[in-house]
C-alpha cells in the first residue's frame, strides 16, 4: 500500500473526515427517525402499520441491495465520482421523501433513498483506508465507526424533536444541509481516483443478488404475519437462497466479480465480518424495541423516548476517538472482548425491563450497552481490513457493509417474528391480550434474551484475535 501512503500525504485530512462524517452520519440515521414516526404516517395517510413499516424495511432492504455494486462502481468510475453521485442522489430522495403525499410514493422515495446509503457506506470506507495514512487509520475509522452508530442511536431523539415540535416531513428535509456541506467537501478536497472503463456490469450477477437479497429480506419481514414456518415463508426463504448460492458461485467463478468472496480467505477478515454483523443485528434489536416498550408499555411521550435513547448516542461518541487511541496499546482481541462482555451485560438487564421499571434505569443499561459498542466495533472493523491488499479494500468494505446492513434488516425482521410468537403464546391462556402491557413487556423481554444469549455466544470468537498483535 506504498501508493496509498504517497497520496495520503498530499491530501487534506479535515475537509475529507468532515463530509465523511456528515454523510455516514446521516445515511445511519435514516435507519431509525422513521421508527418514531410509524404511528403519525399511519394517521397522516390513513394507512396500516403493515403498509408503513414498508418505509423502514424497504430502506433497509434497499441499502442491501446497493452494497454489492459498490465494489464494482468504485474500480470502473473511481471513489470520488460515485461518492458525489451518491450524495447528490441521497439528496434527491431526501427532498423526494418529504413532499410524499401517499404512503407508496413515500415507500419509493425510501427505497431509492436506501440505495444510496447501501453506496455511500462501502465508498466512505474505502476512500479512509486509501487516502489516510496507515498510522491515522485507527482514528479516522473510529470517527467513521462514530458517525454510524451515532446515526441510529441520535434518531429516536431527533425523530421524536421533530413529530412533537415541527413536521414529520422535517425527519428528511433535515438532511439537505450536512449532505449539501458534503458534496461541496467531495468535489473541492477529495482527489480524484482514476477508473477502469474497460470493466463491463455482470447484469447477471446483480440481478441474483438484488432479486436474493430481497426475497430472504422480504421473507422474514412478512414473517410475523404469515408465521416462521408457514409455507409461504419456507418458500420464499429457499428461493431468496437458492438465488444467493447461485450468485456466491458466479462470483468465485468471475475475473471481475461484483462481490469479492475471496476476500472470506483471510481467516481475520471473515470472523470480523461475522461479529460486526452479529453487533449491528444486537444494535438494532435496542433501537427498535426499547422505543417500542417505552412508548406502548409505558406510555412515554415520543419526544421524551428520544431523550431517553439519546445519552447512550453521545457517551459512545465521545468515546470512539479515545477507543482509536488505545488500539495500537491494546489490540483488537483486549478491546473487543471488554465490549462485547458490557453488551452482554447491559442486555441482560434489558431483559428485566418492566412497566415499573424507571427511565434512569433504562438509560443506564443503554449506555453500557453502547460502551460496550464503541470499544467492539472500530477494534473488529480495522483488525479485519488492515491486513488486506490495496486492490482488496474496495470490494472488501461493499462486502462489510452488505454484510451488516443484511443482518441489520435481518435482526428487525426476525426478532420483530420471534416476539410476535412470544406475545401470542403468552396471551394465548386469554389472560391478557397481544397488545397489552403484559405481552408487550414479555415480548420485549424474550427478545433481549435472546440477543444477550447471542452476544455470549460471540465471546470465544474473539479470543481468534489474539493472534493479531496490538497493531494487526
Amino acid at each position: 500500500m506504498k501508493s496509498t501512503s504517497k497520496q495520503a500525504a498530499s491530501v487534506p485530512l479535515a475537509p475529507i473526515m468532515i463530509a465523511v462524517f456528515c454523510s455516514v452520519f446521516i445515511s445511519n440515521l435514516n435507519t431509525s427517525t422513521v421508527n418514531l414516526a410509524v404511528p403519525t404516517l399511519m394517521k397522516v395517510f390513513h394507512s396500516e402499520m403493515a403498509i408503513i413499516q414498508w418505509a423502514l424495511t424497504g430502506y433497509m432492504m434497499a441499502i442491501g441491495i446497493g452494497s454489492p455494486l459498490a465494489g464494482f462502481l468504485i474500480s470502473r468510475f473511481g471513489t470520488k465520482k460515485v461518492y458525489a453521485a451518491t450524495l447528490i442522489g441521497f439528496s434527491f430522495a431526501s427532498l423526494l421523501c418529504s413532499l410524499a403525499w401517499n404512503p407508496l410514493f413515500l415507500i419509493a422515495a425510501r427505497v431509492f433513498q436506501g440505495g444510496c446509503a447501501g453506496l455511500m457506506l462501502p465508498v466512505t470506507l474505502t476512500l479512509l483506508y486509501r487516502t489516510v495514512e496507515r498510522k491515522q487509520q485507527p482514528m479516522a475509522v473510529s470517527l467513521w465507526e462514530a458517525a454510524g452508530w451515532l446515526g441510529p442511536a441520535l434518531g429516536p431523539a431527533v425523530s421524536g424533536l421533530c413529530l412533537q415540535f415541527l413536521s414529520w416531513r422535517w425527519l428528511f428535509l433535515l438532511n439537505l444541509p450536512l449532505l449539501l456541506l458534503s458534496v461541496f467537501l467531495v468535489l473541492r478536497y477529495v482527489p480524484a481516483s482514476p477508473g477502469d472503463s474497460s470493466m463491463r456490469l455482470d447484469k447477471l450477477s446483480a440481478v441474483l443478488s438484488s432479486t436474493g437479497s430481497f426475497t430472504v429480506l422480504f421473507a422474514f419481514s412478512r414473517a410475523s404475519a404469515w408465521g416462521l414456518l408457514d409455507s409461504k415463508t419456507l418458500l420464499l426463504l429457499a428461493a431468496g437462497i437458492l438465488l444467493l448460492i447461485l450468485f456466491v458461485r458466479r462470483q468465485l467463478g468471475a475475473s471481475t466479480p461484483l462481490l469479492e468472496f475471496r476476500v472470506f480467505r483471510n481467516r481475520t477478515y471473515a470472523i470480523s465480518v461475522l461479529l460486526l454483523g452479529l453487533i449491528n443485528a444486537a444494535l438494532f434489536a435496542a433501537v427498535y424495541f426499547v422505543p417500542y416498550f417505552l412508548q406502548t408499555a409505558k406510555g412515554v411521550p415520543a419526544a421524551s423516548t428520544g431523550l431517553v435513547m439519546l445519552p447512550s448516542s453521545v457517551v459512545m461518541v465521545l468515546l470512539l476517538p479515545l477507543v482509536g487511541k488505545l488500539y495500537s496499546r491494546l489490540g483488537p482481541m483486549k478491546l473487543a472482548s471488554a465490549g462485547i462482555s458490557l453488551m452482554v451485560l447491559g442486555t441482560w438487564m434489558l431483559s428485566r425491563m418492566t412497566v415499573d421499571t424507571a427511565n434512569a434505569e433504562v438509560i443506564l443499561w443503554t449506555v453500557t450497552r453502547n460502551i460496550g459498542i464503541a470499544f467492539s466495533s472500530m477494534p473488529l472493523m480495522n483488525a479485519g481490513l488492515s491486513g488486506l491488499s490495496d486492490n482488496l479494500i474496495g470490494y472488501a468494505t461493499s462486502m462489510t457493509s452488505w454484510f451488516r446492513q443484511c443482518m441489520g434488516s435481518l435482526s428487525i425482521a426476525i426478532f420483530t417474528a420471534f416476539y410476535t410468537w412470544r406475545t401470542v403464546i403468552y396471551s394465548s391462556d386469554g389472560t391478557a391480550t397481544v397488545n397489552s402491557s403484559e405481552a408487550v413487556v414479555y415480548g420485549v423481554q424474550q427478545v433481549f434474551m435472546l440477543v444477550a444469549i447471542l452476544l455470549v455466544c460471540m465471546l470465544p470468537l474473539v479470543l481468534t484475535f489474539r493472534k493479531s498483535g496490538k497493531t494487526s
